[in-house]
């Protein structure tokens, strides 16, 4: 590979189009919502807890019976699973549209990025069924993405490592060099490639993790602590899940559109202007 060529991006790539992951996402809704009337419509015996779940949401919405805490905890997560889900495909295609597909798309990107979204529709069909069990799926959705990120910064710099680049690395830096006539100079443009993914993989793990870690654990032990506990303290336990869910949902939108509106557009502005020093203090 020679030295004027881009180990980042093969520069036509693109990841889906620009319609594709908001027609899923309209897709994704309708079919939750099929789910749910079939749920109704259908008396299964096989699918009696997902069918009292839809009961559950139904009975809640419109006749305010709020006496049954594994009700309530059933529409917390209800709530979840359609804001959370949903507006991580609207992040989602905002990022591909502003950092993956103009800075990092390969050959054979669009491939595993349709396979993220069966493994994603997947888990939401899962979590459809069982939404008070949101706290257990939401992370795994979450790390997934976690997990990709991480799997293509290693492929830039083993990229890098086989190119006619030069990858220094030093602590958590990792600096990209040219050589040209024997002088080794410092490659701005790839420097602030490589550390805006580091920055972003860094943001969504440990801020996530911190913020988020928090309030999916405590949702996770009042939904499990509810099974052993009599009816007051499963009341008690019902409103700590209740408040834990609305907290997580709060997080989830302000964070997200604030990333998709104003986050990740001032990154691709940065990454541009090879600006990497602004990076390397968010991953830090």
């Amino acid at each position: 590979m020679t030295a004027n060529v881009d180990p980042f991006s093969d520069g036509q790539a693109e990841v889906g189009s620009q319609s594709s992951i908001p027609l899923f996402l309209i897709g994704q809704i309708v079919a939750h919502l099929a789910t749910w009337l079939a749920l109704l419509a259908i008396p299964t015996e096989g699918l009696r807890t997902p069918r009292n779940n839809a009961e559950s949401i139904i009975s809640i919405f419109f006749y305010q019976d709020i006496s049954d805490p594994r009700k309530v905890m059933v529409v917390a997560g209800f709530l979840v699973v359609v804001v959370f889900f949903n507006l991580f495909l609207v992040y989602l295609n905002e990022f591909i549209t502003d950092i993956w597909n103009p800075f990092y798309a390969k050959e054979g990107d669009s491939k595993k990025f349709s396979y993220f979204m069966i493994y994603y529709a997947a888990q939401y069909i899962a979590v459809s069924f069982y939404p008070n069990g949101w706290w257990i799926v939401a992370p795994v959705s979450f790390y997934g993405f976690v997990a990709f990120l991480g799997a293509r910064i290693h492929f830039i710099k083993d990229s890098l490592a086989k190119s006619s680049y030069i990858l220094k690395e030093n602590g958590v830096f990792f600096d990209v060099y040219e050589e040209n006539e024997g002088i080794k100079e410092l490659n701005e443009n790839l420097t602030a490639k490589l550390y805006a993914l580091i920055a972003i993989r860094r943001n969504f793990r440990f801020k996530g993790s911190v913020y988020g870690g928090i309030i999916i654990a405590i949702a996770g032990a009042c939904h499990i602590a509810r099974h052993f506990a009599d009816s007051n303290t499963a009341r008690l336990l019902a409103g700590a899940y209740l408040a834990a869910s609305l907290i997580f949902v709060l997080f989830a939108v302000a964070n997200i559109v604030i990333r998709s509106k104003y986050t990740l557009p001032a990154m691709q502005g940065r990454i541009l202007a090879g600006d990497f020093e602004y990076f390397r203090i968010i991953a830090r």
